[in-house]
């Protein structure tokens, strides 16, 4: 991104996975880092992207709705969001549809994932991500279900062979609800050749939709 004429901020939004915070409690901190950069004299506040992997990912689709934009942005927005392997495309298909499940109850208004900001959204997906239960289609169908007129703020790319955390060390772990809620193994697979796919198409999409404007 550096290369490409970006300035970076890295969020870490907690030390170790196993006791990671609830997403609502992140909220307030990448649109706090929002506003941080809003103050930058290098930084042009009508073109901060966010992205993220896995967790990381969610906090990049939860700043894309309307609800969690206005409760934390304090009139600010994204401009692009690229959520990575989200492994969630499931749950956001029925917050979309206003349902909700046991495992990720969240303290919103029912219909919060109802209205979206209508900035860029690009979804980087893996066909074989165990959290979605190996379902390739999981994300194309969480587009599927947005409102009409705000599903042309969206796109998806799925790479079918990639796994969820295919930049990370490879291991495998169960997590309670992976495989859409039902519990199952989680495999990581390294995967070098999707990570840089990966690194040459969120900057592609950073370029297309921020550089110029």
């Amino acid at each position: 991104m550096n290369e490409n004429g970006f300035v970076t901020l890295q969020i870490q939004l907690f030390a170790n996975p196993m006791s990671a915070p609830r997403f609502e409690n992140t909220n307030a901190v990448y649109f706090n880092a929002l506003k941080y950069l809003n103050q930058k004299d290098d930084v042009d506040g009508n073109k901060v992207g966010i992205a993220g992997y896995s967790y990381g990912a969610f906090a990049s689709l939860f700043a894309a709705t309307q609800w969690v934009a206005q409760a934390y942005g304090a009139g600010l927005k994204f401009a692009a969001h690229a959520p990575i392997y989200p492994g969630s495309c499931w749950m956001f298909t029925q917050w979309t549809k206003g349902e909700t499940t046991p495992i990720r109850k969240l303290p919103y208004p029912a219909d919060f994932a109802k209205t979206w900001t209508g900035a860029p959204v690009k979804i980087f997906a893996a066909g074989k991500d165990d959290y979605d239960d190996r379902d390739p289609n999981a994300c194309p169908e969480f587009v599927a279900a947005v409102a009409p007129e705000f599903r042309s703020s969206f796109e998806w790319l799925v790479y079918p062979d990639a796994t969820h955390g295919w930049n990370q060390q490879s291991s495998s772990f169960f997590v309670r609800g992976a495989c859409k809620n039902k519990g199952c193994t989680n495999h990581n697979v390294n995967n070098p050749a999707v990570s840089a796919k990966n690194n040459d198409d969120v900057v592609r999409f950073f370029l297309s939709k921020l550089a110029g404007k």
